[in-house]
């Protein structure tokens, strides 16, 4: 039975919520009647100094009465109100005047990063924000699309601060924790249950409102699917399968983003771990494999999730001994080990190895002590970036990882060095599923993970498809200017001309930024390394069929050409099919042409970005002596220039 404290908690966050409604006739605030954020925080950082230790607690909200601007936390937090919208001015602040243009510039570039928040919820920044957006929007039946979204986000917050704390939470509300993988009282199930399906509601509401709208993960069908597969995961996270199960509905994705999802799959060998990073590229693949049985065999692994607890803790209980992992639970609970330091050994070793081994690196990471670092905190440190992880000939061509015939080639140690001084748990857990799996399951990283999450391993990835391979194999080919990962020639062509398909995708415009046009751009370019390597191994007849099948399931029809066609036409010039070529440059050239008429240049990086692609297919042209296609082109360039 509740307790009467939770009941009046609840029945007041309920009134809080539902009672307060704007009248029709009152006229809806708007994001544009504020600075925006970047207007905001170049504001202050021209004018105000701020020691790094209070840098580390200081952001920016916005309230109904103006942006504010924040620092501490708990009981020493301070809020200001710096710009004022009711006078329409800036207040002078407490904080000390002046700053160094590095330190300005260097300010800028770590607060730029969070923009798109505030771009479409009007209120945001700092604790109950999701709570006031729903007060003051919740019962508005026309709304303009980024407030609309700004909403479904308001709801989709809510709902999770019913299961674990982030930004923006009520922190001094006693129904607001920090739950693991554990079940929930039932007071927050119900809530969670509730503000789920108001996300979801407002999200659906917002498509049925524009169906062509943008979010920052692409177009809102991609969106709205995403958040019933984020609903199904939280209510697995709380042990709730049956609830998790109906978010599992029916045609939640279109038919591009479904083949998208099993071309990442299919790019991956039999029991393989895939580990993913973004909601587009995870999302999708844990849909087919639990509404379609699709390559279940496949271990998707988010590594942003990683950096939970509770999702460590729920893969260890729905895999069990398929995950391969041997830190502990206790090592990693809650903030323990989100972040280790490099620190070089005060004392030179004198016997010039300077290879830490991969079990000792990750044992002193795991259950060493804390020391100093830096600004007088303690964190975990490593005293060695480099590593060495020793190799078991036998065993890896035991279980297939390497052909018999490269048996020579298993070095005794693979050796990298990590990139940075800083290591995230969820690194931390991706170098333990490596060490503790040690060849039995391919392990995969797909292309969408960032750079620095490879974690230098460049030298031992192999691209098979829309995912790198981690292989024992020293020496891989360079496959471009700056990634040193090497390609799996020979499967990589099976799996791209026999094994990937192409849905259709849904309506989209010349140009825009959406998921389908991002996806497509990294499919052609994958098809198009392919090619390119296949040419310089000689094998021209299998370039042109790589370039043959990415045009047939890719044409510009199903996603129009851009600036990322470039490579294509390129790798069509060396392998002789000139025609085709000029074919392809010309749609390019016409979909740019097509997409700065109706958008000007207002974007100066992608206008100047697309006057240089023009120049160089010109440049192609003109090598190519295909005079009538240089003088088209020419032609829509100087239109270009002249906007």
């Amino acid at each position: 039975m509740l307790t009467n404290l939770i009941k009046h908690l609840i029945c007041a966050s309920i009134c809080l919520l539902l009672s307060f409604g704007n009248n029709h006739a009152q006229s809806i605030p708007q994001i544009h009647d504020y600075p925006n954020y970047n207007t905001v925080v170049q504001q202050f950082f021209e004018q105000y100094h701020v020691g790094k230790q209070a840098l580390s607690t200081l952001h920016f909200a916005r309230k109904k009465a103006g942006w504010y601007v924040i620092t501490g936390t708990g009981d020493t937090q301070q809020t200001q109100l710096f710009w004022d919208k009711e006078s329409s001015v800036y207040h002078t602040l407490s904080y000390t005047k002046g700053v160094e243009r590095a330190e300005k510039e260097q300010f800028f570039a770590h607060y730029y990063k969070g923009n798109y928040s505030f771009n479409r919820c009007l209120y945001y920044g700092y604790n109950s924000w999701d709570t006031d957006m729903i007060r003051d929007f919740g019962n508005i039946t026309s709304l303009p699309d980024t407030l609309l979204e700004g909403l479904a986000r308001a709801y989709s917050h809510l709902a999770t601060n019913h299961i674990r704390n982030q930004f923006g939470t009520q922190a001094t509300n006693p129904i607001f924790k920090d739950y693991g993988y554990e079940s929930l009282p039932d007071t927050n199930m119900q809530a969670f249950k509730h503000y789920a399906k108001l996300s979801i509601a407002t999200y659906e509401r917002l498509m049925q409102q524009n169906a062509l709208y943008e979010t920052i993960v692409g177009n809102i069908s991609t969106k709205t699917a995403n958040e019933y597969m984020s609903s199904y995961f939280l209510a697995l996270s709380v042990k709730e399968q049956k609830l998790a199960n109906t978010f599992l509905r029916d045609n939640l994705y279109n038919d591009f983003m479904l083949s998208m999802a099993k071309n990442y799959l299919n790019s991956c060998a039999k029991n393989a771990i895939l580990f993913t990073q973004g909601d587009s590229d995870t999302y999708p693949l844990w849909y087919v494999q639990q509404k379609y049985n699709y390559r279940p065999d496949v271990l998707v692994i988010n590594i942003n999730l990683l950096l939970a607890d509770w999702y460590v803790a729920l893969l260890r209980d729905k895999v069990q001994a398929a995950l391969p992992l041997t830190i502990a639970q206790t090592a990693i609970a809650k903030h323990n080990r989100d972040v280790a330091y490099y620190k070089a050994p005060e004392v030179a070793r004198t016997d010039s190895i300077d290879f830490l081994e991969l079990p000792t690196l990750l044992n002193i990471l795991s259950t060493g002590d804390d020391v100093q670092v830096f600004d007088g905190y303690t964190y975990p440190y490593y005293p060695y970036k480099k590593v060495h992880f020793a190799l078991d000939k036998k065993h890896i061509l035991a279980t297939k990882t390497v052909s018999k015939n490269y048996a020579k080639r298993i070095p005794k140690a693979m050796q990298w060095e990590l990139p940075s001084k800083q290591l995230y748990k969820n690194q931390l857990l991706i170098l333990d599923i490596i060490a503790t799996n040690n060849w039995n399951r391919p392990l995969y990283f797909a292309l969408s993970i960032s750079h620095r999450n490879l974690l230098g391993l460049d030298n031992y990835l192999q691209l098979e498809g829309l995912a790198y391979r981690l292989s024992p194999l020293l020496g891989n080919t360079p496959i471009n200017g700056h990634q040193k990962a090497g390609m799996n020639t020979a499967q990589m062509y099976t799996n791209l001309t026999t094994k990937f398909k192409i849905g259709t995708p849904p309506k989209q415009q010349i140009g825009m930024p959406t998921n389908v046009q991002r996806m497509s751009n990294t499919l052609r370019n994958t098809y198009a390394q392919l090619a390119s390597r296949l040419l310089t191994e000689a094998q021209k007849d299998e370039a042109i069929t790589v370039l043959q099948t990415c045009e047939k399931l890719l044409p510009n029809s199903v996603s129009p050409y851009d600036l990322y066609a470039y490579y294509l036409i390129q790798m069509y010039y060396q392998a002789g099919l000139k025609d085709k070529a000029a074919a392809m440059a010309t749609q390019t050239a016409k979909n740019l042409q097509t997409y700065h008429k109706r958008l000007g240049n207002n974007d100066k990086k992608i206008y100047e970005t697309n006057l240089l692609v023009l120049k160089d297919l010109i440049r192609l042209a003109k090598n190519n002596q295909q005079a009538a296609l240089e003088k088209i082109l020419q032609k829509i360039s100087d239109e270009l220039s002249a906007l």
